[in-house]
């Protein structure tokens, strides 16, 4: 299989032109501008079979539009496996309008959304009852 370089580039050039959110340490007031897309990318062109599904949110922070691709976690602890409780709630994710608190930890940081906290401690409680 031969690689469509034209393709490639206008790849590049469409990630060059996003405004990235590169959340560090802190809070953050994130709007989120349109419901959330699945796309998937590779991170190793030396291992192209391995695809890691991820979530680009379209968002305003303090006035300012921003891209953020995040993991499609599989945890309540991951950023997606938050907005999607809060997406069940609302039916929706565009509009919304949360905080996120990061903090740094052994490393890495971590991602808390406030909003979602509540929601997913009521899901956990409710199913250690039937447990």
């Amino acid at each position: 299989m031969s690689i469509n370089y034209k393709e490639e580039v206008q790849k590049l050039q469409e990630s060059e032109n996003r405004d990235w959110f590169k959340p560090t340490t802190g809070s953050y007031k994130l709007t989120i501008k349109e419901e959330p897309e699945e796309i998937e990318k590779v991170f190793d062109p030396e291992k192209p079979q391995e695809i890691t599904k991820q979530v680009r949110l379209n968002l305003d922070v303090g006035g300012e539009n921003k891209t953020w691709d995040v993991g499609k976690g599989q945890t309540w602890n991951s950023v997606w496996g938050q907005l999607a409780v809060l997406g069940e709630k609302f039916g929706t994710l565009k509009g919304q309008t949360v905080t996120l608190n990061v903090t740094r930890a052994k490393g890495k940081n971590q991602y808390q959304v406030t909003e979602a906290l509540d929601i997913i401690k009521a899901l956990q409680e409710k199913k250690e009852e039937e447990a």
